[in-house]
């Protein structure tokens, strides 16, 4: 739905009074642009100069796939949230189900959110120089992605049952692993006159 909303249509939608589009679909976007961001850092500085770039072109496509990805997990999140809703509602013993597919939704955010830190720190930051405000604002779009995800999982971790949520749990730890891991070693390449 939101893939044929202008700019302005979605952001009037999002600061609607509807429940979606919500914070975890506003963090799916912001992967997204994050993503947006790699390609068009990573098209300027090396494909534009070297379009034959073996390593680049690969990253290049892995960026893109990523895009569409954290766009898709936007809208899953917002049809996900409407399932809270509606079981809500009926007060059943869907709604920890419906929460547990909630959480594992913002998970997903928060991994994509961990992959596109993972292919930042994979480009070739020193060619990049000219550019590198742009690479360090799509590494703060993943991390309010990641951010993102992992409040969201936080707060529908509360109807999910115990066994499923050792297992929410598990991942959470590795997914914040990884993506703290990667974010501070992009930093630290990057150098500390980009850091806020």
């Amino acid at each position: 739905m939101q893939e044929k909303l202008t700019i302005r249509e979605y952001i009037d939608s999002l600061s609607s009074d509807k429940p979606t589009p919500g914070g975890g679909n506003a963090a799916g976007l912001a992967n997204a642009l994050g993503c947006s961001l790699m390609l068009m850092s990573l098209r300027i500085a090396v494909l534009k100069k070297n379009p034959e770039d073996a390593e680049s072109i690969n990253l290049e496509k892995g960026l893109l796939e990523l895009r569409e990805e954290s766009m898709e997990l936007a809208e899953q999140d917002s049809e996900k949230f409407l399932s809270v809703i509606k079981n809500y509602k009926k007060k059943g013993s869907g709604l920890s189900k419906a929460m547990y597919e909630a959480a594992q939704v913002s998970l997903n955010i928060s991994s994509a959110a961990e992959k596109l830190s993972k292919l930042i720190l994979k480009s070739p930051l020193g060619k990049m120089k000219n550019i590198i405000t742009d690479v360090k604002m799509a590494l703060e779009f993943s991390r309010v992605a990641y951010s993102g995800g992992m409040i969201n999982c936080s707060v529908n971790e509360s109807g999910v049952q115990n066994s499923e949520l050792k297992e929410l749990k598990c991942r959470k730890d590795r997914i914040e692993k990884n993506f703290e891991s990667n974010y501070k070693e992009v930093l630290k390449n990057i150098g500390n006159d980009f850091i806020l």
